[in-house]
């Protein structure tokens, strides 16, 4: 029976390691929404410039240059056309013609069919370093006129993994709506754009937008896996955590029982009275592995405690759209502003409060 209770406690400990992945999951899910919706908030903040509406081209890309400047994790800022066809950049300039985008049209074809901001895929620039493309639709009359797109470093989604301070053994993969991997907790550059590995690709595509189970890590190390997949940017983050880990505290406490047993085992067959003192031994050896088995359930729930603690740090990221707020507040007192640009103005301040 008390074999039977410690394979149970193993199965017990097994799924709860599970269960407190799969909540970090989501809260790490929620955290990269966060992070793209504050692009998206930027973009939708700087897209009612008047300049816009007087084909200003040149003093449209000083306005980017300068919300670049305070958008370190960006690599530019590029504005296009309906039919993406690129118009001005951040960095490099006003185009003497329109020229076609290079890197993942597909967005830019979503933002303009939906009128809503798309999310590109991980993908190469210009310069051959990836990035993800966040894509807002800049509407007039109704249309999407133009596409503003904000090119965004996949560093940003690392240092999101980084500050919720994951144990070293850990792993955890951030992949877009391609299933290309943008960030990973170790490794990342190595790793950076590649498919998920062969057995957690599986476990996504059989289990929709959340699952658990035991796949195998890109190192070849078996993991407790869990993923959550974000319904508003079907974005993945997945974590595994080592099955040695999980198992350590259950084989101690198996090592620790069988020797006991074996010793009392032979005890008894000398004597009647060292047999009753090793039963008693095996008591409080019981006692222990109850205690042992507290001790990790409070470690499981304080792994638990990390969601709520992430959830807290996500109160401090509304600040983030009051630069939208700001920026149509300037827009309101801008002497040339006409009627129609403080109207959208006002839309804006009312979306984001």
């Amino acid at each position: 029976m008390a074999g039977y209770g410690l394979l149970e406690q193993a199965r017990s400990q097994r799924q709860q390691a599970e269960r407190t992945g799969l909540e970090i999951t989501r809260a790490l899910a929620t955290a990269v929404d966060a992070e793209l919706g504050r692009a998206i908030s930027v973009l939708e903040g700087i897209a009612v410039s008047p300049a816009l509406d007087m084909a200003d081209l040149e003093r449209y890309r000083e306005v980017m240059r300068r919300v670049l400047q305070s958008q370190p994790e960006w690599i530019t800022l590029t504005l296009a056309d309906a039919d993406g066809r690129l118009l001005a950049d951040s960095t490099d300039g006003v185009t003497s013609a329109p020229v076609p985008m290079v890197a993942e049209p597909e967005s830019v074809q979503r933002a303009v069919s939906t009128r809503r901001p798309s999310i590109g895929y991980l993908s190469r620039g210009p310069g051959g370093r990836f990035a993800v493309p966040v894509r807002v639709p800049i509407l007039r009359n109704g249309e999407a006129r133009y596409v503003l797109s904000a090119v965004v470093k996949p560093d940003v989604f690392v240092q999101v993994l980084a500050r919720q301070q994951i144990p070293e053994n850990w792993v955890v993969s951030v992949f877009d709506t391609a299933n290309l991997r943008v960030a990973r907790s170790r490794r990342h550059v190595e790793f950076l754009g590649a498919p998920p590995a062969p057995t957690l690709a599986r476990m996504m595509a059989q289990n929709g937008h959340e699952g658990t189970g035991l796949t195998k890590a890109l190192e070849g190390d078996e993991v407790h896996t869990a993923f959550s997949r974000s319904r508003d940017t079907g974005w993945t983050v997945a974590i595994g955590i080592p099955t040695a880990a999980v198992d350590e505290i259950v084989r101690r406490s198996l090592e620790a029982y069988g020797a006991g047993l074996v010793l009392s085992l032979g005890l008894g067959l000398g004597a009647v009275v060292l047999a009753l003192r090793a039963a008693s031994a095996a008591d409080a050896e019981r006692e222990r592995l109850l205690q042992r088995e507290q001790e990790a359930r409070a470690s499981a729930e304080a792994a638990s405690r990390t969601k709520d603690e992430f959830l807290a740090m996500l109160g401090h990221e509304l600040r983030n759209p009051i630069g939208a707020l700001f920026n149509a507040s300037q827009l309101l007192q801008h002497p040339r502003a006409d009627a129609e640009a403080s109207a959208r103005a006002r839309e804006v301040v009312a979306r984001q409060v």
